[in-house]
C-alpha cells in the first residue's frame, strides 16, 4: 500500500509538472489564435496550432482548466495492475495452503478465500475466474470498478480481485 501511495505521488508530481510547462504554451496559443492569418486552410491551421501546444495535451488542459484534479486512487489502481499478477503469484500458494477462519460467521473475506481456494484448487486458469453475484454485492460500486481493468468490462480483474482479498484479509487481521 506504501508503494502504491508513493506512485501515485510521484504520478501526481510528474502530472503537475507537465502542466506547469504547458501552461505557458496555452496562453501562447490561445494570444496566437484570435490573431491567426483567416486564409490558413485546415491543416496549416492544425499545423500551426500543434507547433505551439502538442494536441495530446489539449485534453489534458481542458480538464484542468474544467477543475479536474489528479486522480490518485486511478494512479493507485495502475500501480496494482502493474503488479497484480506479482502479489497473486506469492500470495497465492499462501492462501491456497492456510486454513483460514475469522470469528464472525459467514464473513465476506472468507468467502472471497473460499472462492479463490475452490478456483485455483480444481486447477482452472485465472482468466476463467468469475465473480459470483452474491460476492459481488459484498464489493461495493467503487472498489468493483478498480478490480477492472476497464471500468466498461463486466467481469473483474482476477489478479486484481486476488490482491483486493489479501488487502482485505489484512485490513480483518
Amino acid at each position: 500500500m506504501a508503494e502504491a501511495k508513493a506512485y501515485a505521488d510521484k504520478k501526481k508530481t510528474e502530472y503537475h509538472s507537465e502542466l506547469v510547462v504547458d501552461l505557458p504554451k496555452l496562453a501562447k496559443f490561445l494570444t496566437w489564435f484570435p490573431k491567426r492569418k483567416f486564409s490558413l486552410n485546415h491543416d496549416e491551421l492544425n499545423q500551426a496550432a500543434y507547433k505551439i501546444l502538442p494536441e495530446e495535451q489539449f485534453p489534458v488542459l481542458a480538464q484542468f482548466l474544467q477543475g479536474s484534479t489528479f486522480d490518485t486512487k486511478a494512479a493507485m489502481r495502475e500501480f496494482y495492475l502493474k503488479s497484480s499478477r506479482l502479489f497473486a503469484l506469492y500470495l497465492r500458494p499462501i492462501v491456497l495452503t492456510v486454513p483460514f477462519v475469522f470469528y464472525k460467521e459467514k464473513n465476506e473475506v472468507i468467502a472471497l478465500i473460499d472462492l479463490i481456494k475452490k478456483h485455483y484448487g480444481s486447477g482452472k486458469d485465472p482468466s476463467t475466474l468469475i465473480l459470483p453475484e452474491a460476492l459481488k454485492d459484498a464489493i461495493s460500486r467503487t472498489q468493483l470498478a478498480y478490480l477492472k481493468k476497464k471500468s466498461s468490462e463486466e467481469q473483474v480483474d482476477p489478479h486484481l480481485f486476488e490482491c483486493f482479498v489479501y488487502h482485505k484479509m489484512m485490513l480483518k487481521k
